[in-house]
């Protein structure tokens, strides 16, 4: 991937065309919301949210240098 601007956002497709996934680029790392990671991976947020919880537990990376907290904002009555 070629190097881009910080707060640029970057899309993601894949090869067959069937994952379509917009991306935020800062601080040379790419940043996905949980909701776009299950996109990315076909998978439920919960199950996103069960692995990160792992990973975090078993000290595999810092969550402080690796999540950030992001408003969740919907329309009531909406799934996010």
């Amino acid at each position: 991937m070629k190097k881009l601007p910080d707060n640029q956002v970057a899309f993601y497709q894949s090869p067959d065309g069937s994952v379509n996934i917009e991306v935020l680029y800062a601080e040379e790392n790419i940043w996905l919301t949980q909701k776009k990671m299950a996109e990315l991976f076909d998978c439920s947020t919960d199950n996103i949210s069960l692995h990160l919880k792992n990973i975090y537990l078993d000290k595999e990376v810092d969550e402080n240098l690796t999540a950030e907290d992001f408003s969740v904002v919907q329309s009531e009555g909406k799934q996010v």
